[in-house]
């Protein structure tokens, strides 16, 4: 499987320029061909797997093994670190419950897109999230059902890009294309191959949508069934996915199109009376075909077969259309009955110009450090802050070369091997794609760009066209037709893909900063309330400061309802939970209050369930340092924005956030980027204590969305109301 079985069936990179007509000493190309030896075997729609021999076959199939182990060790990983659906993935995965209990979901969960703009937020686009896990946490809990269906899904994208690769491209350069695709699981890092959040969800199918699109872009029409699938449940996961899904499914599309459209226009002029291009001689066309595979219709019959296959392309369009509209069918719903629809609301948010973005410069930046010689696809732990560092000039030049050097593949294999020819295009245009998306990122939330990434896809797609390309040389040189040397290349190729299996399961599992403290009090939490609300089937459950109600509440909530609670939430909390979840649409049998503070919590009414602190060494520290924030505005340094730049971040953006550093300290207090730049002077005003900073900088104090503490009380209703007021 490696090169050189490349030029043994398909081919070798001499040769289809020898089709291209007979020779000067008056042989054809054919001819040539059989002077050389066998003829390859005719062009089929595509390589399958089946068709390989022996042993070929056996490491096609090892290679689909290894590249599915990375996904395995990260949710054995996820288990052994205690994961729990924690923050956005409990309402994820109470959205997924409602698909079993009566309540379809029509829409995606809610966004923060209203926080940069003045129009109605929209909620993202669609809920296939919640359909695909309905079932597998039915059967396996939510947990193991959460787990065990973003492992596969990710795991399915990786498998689908290398057997996609390995359909146009064949197996030897399959072979490298799977290396490339495995090596996404190390570039990601380890929380995205099992992290249901949307955010991170979409990033390794994402993968798989650009391999298929540009696959049928190629005209492997077969695969158009799976580029639906896969085009809606990237699309629908994230706002920020859309418009890379819609662009991918796009270019997919339009090249079968245009493959279709140009014969009917071709045929509209010949009828005018415009003379019709002579055809080339048939042993020319044979021996094209021969010599490459790609030279024929993908999906269309062989030479030496002819009859209607070529025409049997309609019923996998079909089925991808129909595919489609179930896919799609909510979202449908939601716009012909909504008022106004997401859809629109989508729409109105898109057009409106009332928030500034981070611009082309940083869009560029962004597609700059995608096509990087240093490939991203191959770097392990790349931050967010890495994809807004401006681009040295050798980062630069080098992107400008593999940018020529993409440009460079389409021109010499644009007839000869015009499927690499695409592939070199395809990241070409995905990269531009990805640079306009970019551009688009709301300077406020700027943090946001290593969401998509869309970067390490690039740079994927990049690595398979040029490494392939390079193959290609290298199996036209006469030293690579030697069997030793082939057996050599197809164990290199297997030892790559070990390798880079190996450094992906090194890194799999869960590493978002909650092993330690997070997950555990999630846990305790839960330990705490069930015993507690035994025989209560209603439970309200009212979540105070943004640990308890953006972490700690919607793990408990997804627990309640797992052990056969109805759980309701205050009106406020509403459309993170579902609208038939609202406290008033029933009286409660019990009310839980879980609030989140910084330090000491101020006593609650009713019998304390349970308190505790994640990290009670720095607590006084904190107080400290929150006291000294309060004294003074902020004023920034002269040094301030170098400063800002040494550490990775722009001074502007930094500058902006930090102002209410008085209003809310514990929050600052909590970020070590902002906690290295307060103790290197950034800050003229308000002065705080480095002694301290430096003992929360070592290690870094301990907290999630800037909290430290957590209590449980538990309450009658009527004791609630006396306290709080009417339940709504």
């Amino acid at each position: 499987m490696a090169a050189t079985v490349v030029a043994d069936r398909e081919g070798t990179a001499a040769e289809p320029a020898a089709a291209a007509g007979p020779e000067r000493s008056g042989r054809t190309a054919a001819a040539r061909s059989a002077r050389r030896g066998p003829t390859p075997r005719p062009a089929r729609a595509a390589w399958r797997l089946w068709d390989l021999e022996g042993r070929d076959r056996a490491l096609a199939l090892v290679v689909a093994a290894l590249l599915a182990v990375p996904f395995v060790a990260a949710v054995y990983r996820a288990r052994a670190a205690g994961w729990v659906p924690s923050g956005d993935a409990g309402m994820i995965g109470l959205f997924a419950r409602d698909v079993l209990h009566g309540h379809l979901p029509r829409l995606g969960t809610p966004s923060t897109a209203g926080l940069v703009s003045d129009a109605v937020a929209p909620r993202h686009p669609g809920p296939i999230e919640f359909y695909a896990l309905a079932l597998p946490m039915a059967a396996l809990g939510p947990t193991n059902g959460m787990l065990f269906w973003t492992a596969f899904a990710n795991g399915a994208s990786v498998l689908v890009a290398a057997w996609s690769a390995f359909r146009r491209l064949g197996p030897g350069l399959g072979l490298w294309a799977a290396f490339a695709c495995g090596a996404l699981a190390w570039s990601l890092g380890p929380a995205a191959l099992v992290d249901p959040i949307n955010s991170d969800a979409g990033a390794v199918p994402l993968l798989g949508l650009a391999v298929l699109a540009w696959a049928v872009a190629a005209g492997d029409r077969r695969l158009l069934p799976l580029l639906a699938l896969w085009s809606a449940y990237y699309s629908q996961l994230h706002l920020g996915n859309l418009p890379l899904g819609l662009a991918l499914t796009t270019w997919a599309l339009a090249w079968p199109l245009a493959g279709w459209a140009l014969p009917v226009v071709r045929r509209r002029r010949w009828r005018r009376g415009r003379r019709r291009t002579p055809a080339p001689p048939i042993e020319v066309v044979a021996a094209g075909v021969a010599s490459d595979p790609s030279a024929a219709a993908p999906d269309g019959p062989s030479p030496a077969r002819s009859g209607g296959v070529a025409a049997r392309w309609w019923p996998w369009a079909l089925g991808a259309l129909a595919l489609t509209l179930v896919l799609w069918a909510p979202v449908l719903v939601d716009a012909a009955a909504g008022h106004p629809s997401n859809l629109r609301l989508i729409w109105e948010y898109g057009r409106l110009d009332d928030r500034s973005a981070v611009g082309w410069r940083s869009g560029l930046r962004q597609a700059g450090h995608a096509l990087s010689p240093r490939a991203v696809v191959l770097r392990n732990g790349l931050q967010p802050v890495d994809l807004r560092q401006p681009l040295s000039t050798r980062g630069a030049v080098g992107a400008v070369a593999v940018v020529l050097g993409l440009a460079a593949v389409v021109a010499r294999h644009r007839r000869r091997r015009p499927e690499l020819a695409l592939l070199a295009g395809t990241a070409l245009a995905f990269a531009a794609a990805g640079a306009v998306v970019g551009a688009q990122v709301p300077t406020l939330q700027v943090f946001r760009l290593g969401y998509f990434r869309w970067e390490a896809v690039v740079s994927a797609l990049a690595v398979v066209a040029l490494g392939a390309a390079v193959l290609l040389e290298v199996s036209a040189l006469r030293v690579a037709r030697r069997p030793l040397v082939r057996e050599w290349a197809r164990l290199f190729g297997a030892w790559l893909v070990i390798g880079i299996t190996v450094l992906g399961a090194a890194v799999a599992g869960p590493k978002h900063g909650r092993e330690d403290d997070g997950y555990a009090m999630e846990r305790r939490i839960s330990a705490a309330v069930l015993p507690s609300v035994v025989g209560k089937e209603d439970v309200l459950l009212v979540p105070y400061g943004p640990l308890a109600s953006r972490s700690l509440a919607m793990p408990l909530a997804l627990d309640l309802e797992a052990h056969g609670h109805h759980v309701t939430v205050p009106d406020f909390e509403a459309d993170n939970y579902g609208d038939h979840r609202r406290a008033d649409r029933t009286d409660p049998d019990v009310v839980v209050v879980l609030g989140g503070s910084v330090g000491q919590p101020k006593p609650l009414p009713g019998p304390l369930l349970l308190q505790f602190s994640m990290d009670t060494e720095r607590r006084a520290a904190v107080l400290e340092l929150s006291e000294q924030a309060r004294s003074s505005a902020v004023r920034i340094s002269s040094e301030g924005p170098a400063l800002a730049r040494a550490a990775g971040v722009d001074p502007g953006t930094f500058a902006l956030w930090v102002q209410r550093l008085p209003d809310e300290p514990a929050r600052y207090l909590r970020n070590e980027t902002a906690l290295r730049l307060f103790q290197a002077g950034y800050l003229d005003a308000p002065q705080l204590d480095r002694s301290r900073l430096a003992e929360l900088l070592d290690p870094v104090h301990r907290s999630l969305w800037s909290q430290d503490t957590v209590q449980v009380t538990i309450l009658t209703p009527e004791q609630y109301r006396a306290t709080y007021g009417a339940i709504r």
